[in-house]
């Protein structure tokens, strides 16, 4: 899977203080001798017993401290929510993906085809959060904490 940002930034990130966190994902990597984290994604809840809806948020920072954020949201059943919900704030912070959603980019794989994780699972999530990290530029180890 590949990352590319688009000029255009559909949202802004909501305020989630109201609900709980349910899973988060730091992305970090060593940049000039440091280590840092240029993407961050959280997914939340509802605190009532009966909330089925998920919403994540997203924040993108580059090497010049610029940052993309979005926030999504997926409701209903019978799906993996925190990928959808993560892959629209992807999308609305200006991330297109190309590839496949079940894999790194491998030798021979077509990167041209837009690429959806809605749905697909938290591997699809992890796996696009490290293209975003090669989209800004960085080529180190990267290590992904949730």
């Amino acid at each position: 899977m590949k990352a590319k940002f688009t000029e255009e930034q559909i949202g802004r990130v909501i305020d989630n203080r109201e609900r709980e966190q349910v899973h988060a994902w730091t992305v970090a990597v060593v940049y000039k001798g440091e280590v840092i984290t240029p993407v961050v994604a959280r997914c939340y809840m509802g605190r009532s017993a009966s909330a089925s809806a998920v919403y994540a948020s997203v924040w993108i920072s580059d090497k010049k401290h610029h940052v993309r954020a979005g926030s999504g949201m997926a409701g209903g059943y019978g799906y993996h929510k925190e990928s959808a919900a993560v892959g629209e704030a992807l999308h609305r912070a200006g991330v297109r993906l190309y590839g496949s959603p079940y894999a790194d980019t491998e030798k021979g794989e077509t990167t041209k085809r837009l690429c959806s994780i809605s749905g697909v699972g938290e591997e699809a999530i992890r796996t696009a959060l490290v293209a975003v990290v090669r989209a800004l530029g960085y080529s180190g180890p990267v290590k992904i904490i949730s």
